[in-house]
Protein backbone atom coordinates (compact mmCIF):
# COMPACT_ATOMS: atom_id res chain seq x y z
CA UNK A 1 0.00 0.00 0.00
CA UNK A 2 1.03 3.69 -0.44
CA UNK A 3 0.36 7.15 -0.14
CA UNK A 4 -0.80 9.45 -3.37
CA UNK A 5 -1.62 12.74 -2.30
CA UNK A 6 -4.29 12.34 0.47
CA UNK A 7 -5.21 8.59 -1.06
CA UNK A 8 -4.53 5.24 0.09
CA UNK A 9 -3.81 2.82 -2.90
CA UNK A 10 -2.72 -0.76 -3.39
CA UNK A 11 0.02 -1.94 -5.58
CA UNK A 12 0.14 -5.75 -6.39
CA UNK A 13 2.31 -8.14 -7.88
CA UNK A 14 0.47 -11.10 -9.52
CA UNK A 15 2.25 -13.88 -11.70
CA UNK A 16 0.76 -17.13 -12.80
CA UNK A 17 2.38 -20.73 -13.21
CA UNK A 18 2.82 -20.03 -17.24
CA UNK A 19 4.89 -16.63 -16.23
CA UNK A 20 7.40 -19.05 -13.98
CA UNK A 21 9.25 -20.44 -17.27
CA UNK A 22 9.59 -16.59 -18.62
CA UNK A 23 10.80 -15.50 -15.07
CA UNK A 24 13.66 -18.23 -15.38
CA UNK A 25 15.10 -17.04 -18.83
CA UNK A 26 14.22 -20.72 -20.16
CA UNK A 27 12.20 -22.37 -22.83
CA UNK A 28 10.82 -26.00 -22.33
CA UNK A 29 9.90 -28.19 -24.85
CA UNK A 30 6.93 -29.12 -23.07
CA UNK A 31 5.60 -25.78 -22.78
CA UNK A 32 5.51 -23.08 -20.16
CA UNK A 33 2.45 -24.93 -18.08
CA UNK A 34 4.37 -28.29 -18.13
CA UNK A 35 7.63 -26.48 -17.00
CA UNK A 36 5.94 -25.02 -13.90
CA UNK A 37 3.62 -28.84 -12.92
CA UNK A 38 7.25 -30.83 -13.42
CA UNK A 39 9.36 -28.86 -11.60
CA UNK A 40 6.41 -28.65 -8.64
CA UNK A 41 6.29 -32.78 -9.33
CA UNK A 42 9.88 -33.24 -9.63
CA UNK A 43 9.31 -34.70 -12.64
CA UNK A 44 11.67 -32.08 -14.91
CA UNK A 45 13.60 -33.48 -17.95
CA UNK A 46 16.49 -31.19 -18.02
CA UNK A 47 17.37 -32.31 -21.86
CA UNK A 48 13.89 -30.53 -22.27
CA UNK A 49 15.42 -27.07 -20.50
CA UNK A 50 17.08 -24.82 -23.13
CA UNK A 51 18.82 -21.78 -22.26
CA UNK A 52 18.33 -18.63 -23.50
CA UNK A 53 21.52 -17.88 -25.69
CA UNK A 54 21.48 -13.80 -25.11
CA UNK A 55 22.37 -14.35 -21.24
CA UNK A 56 19.64 -13.36 -19.83
CA UNK A 57 18.99 -17.40 -18.34
CA UNK A 58 22.03 -16.56 -16.10
CA UNK A 59 21.06 -13.28 -15.45
CA UNK A 60 17.43 -14.39 -14.23
CA UNK A 61 18.62 -17.19 -12.45
CA UNK A 62 20.76 -15.26 -10.11
CA UNK A 63 18.40 -12.96 -8.98
CA UNK A 64 15.55 -14.87 -8.93
CA UNK A 65 16.58 -16.06 -5.02
CA UNK A 66 15.81 -11.90 -4.55
CA UNK A 67 12.45 -11.70 -5.36
CA UNK A 68 11.04 -11.95 -1.40
CA UNK A 69 13.06 -8.09 -1.64
CA UNK A 70 10.16 -6.70 -3.44
CA UNK A 71 8.03 -7.52 -0.27
CA UNK A 72 8.64 -4.78 2.68
CA UNK A 73 9.15 -1.43 3.74
CA UNK A 74 12.13 0.07 1.86
CA UNK A 75 10.58 -1.06 -1.51
CA UNK A 76 10.08 1.71 -3.55
CA UNK A 77 7.70 2.24 -6.74
CA UNK A 78 7.71 4.79 -9.63
CA UNK A 79 4.57 6.21 -11.31
CA UNK A 80 4.60 8.95 -13.64
CA UNK A 81 7.58 10.25 -12.69
CA UNK A 82 7.12 10.21 -8.53
CA UNK A 83 8.78 8.19 -6.01
CA UNK A 84 6.12 6.27 -4.11
CA UNK A 85 7.56 4.91 -0.77
CA UNK A 86 5.37 1.43 -0.23
CA UNK A 87 4.48 0.76 3.67
CA UNK A 88 2.91 -2.64 2.83
CA UNK A 89 2.81 -4.72 -0.65
CA UNK A 90 0.56 -7.41 -0.71
CA UNK A 91 2.53 -10.31 -3.04
CA UNK A 92 -1.04 -12.44 -4.16
CA UNK A 93 0.26 -16.04 -3.72
CA UNK A 94 2.60 -16.55 -6.71
CA UNK A 95 0.98 -19.67 -8.40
Amino acid sequence: MYKEKQTIKQFEIYMTATNFMHLCGVQYRHGAASFYNDITNKTLRLNDVILKKDGTTKQKLQVLPLLHELVGEHVKVCLCGSYLMIWRLDLIKVF
